[in-house]
């Protein structure tokens, strides 16, 4: 076993105390220093003057578009797409491509052109692609 003085980390000391004989292991670090995602918080600093608890737990789910006055977050997944439902507040808005299977754009505080989220969901929507058209159509919460 190390020792706290071996290591110089107090949080060797915890086995002598708890009684447990394993060193807990080195946490993982920040999620700040994923260069994408503390890119992504600067940017919504910047333009939002602040985040909310429910806004910074936005910026870790799915791929997001932000710019003055727009901010969509796709799904990248079930899980993700679950995720975004669930933190929608009233004025938000989901949407999905209408008649196929795809992810869920989240259109935070319900701002921004209803073209522009079409053509991001579309891109991100396999089968939708190729599509000529496409309809977007609002998920329920």
């Amino acid at each position: 076993m190390i020792s706290a003085a071996e290591d110089g980390n107090p949080r060797c000391a915890l086995p002598s105390v708890s009684g447990s004989p394993t060193i807990p292991p080195r946490p993982g670090g920040c999620i700040l220093t994923d260069p994408t995602i503390g890119e992504r918080i600067l940017k919504l600093l910047s333009l939002r003057r602040g985040l909310s608890v429910r806004e910074a737990e936005l910026a870790l789910i799915g791929r997001h578009f932000v710019e003055e006055g727009f901010w969509l977050i796709v799904g990248r997944k079930e899980a993700e797409n679950r995720r975004l439902r669930e933190l929608a507040l009233p004025g938000d808005k989901l949407f999905k491509i209408r008649g196929v299977p795809g992810p869920t754009g989240l259109l935070v505080e319900g701002r921004g052109d209803p073209e522009k989220v079409k053509e991001i969901l579309k891109r991100y929507t396999p089968r939708a692609r190729n599509l000529p058209e496409v309809e977007l159509e609002e998920v329920p919460r």
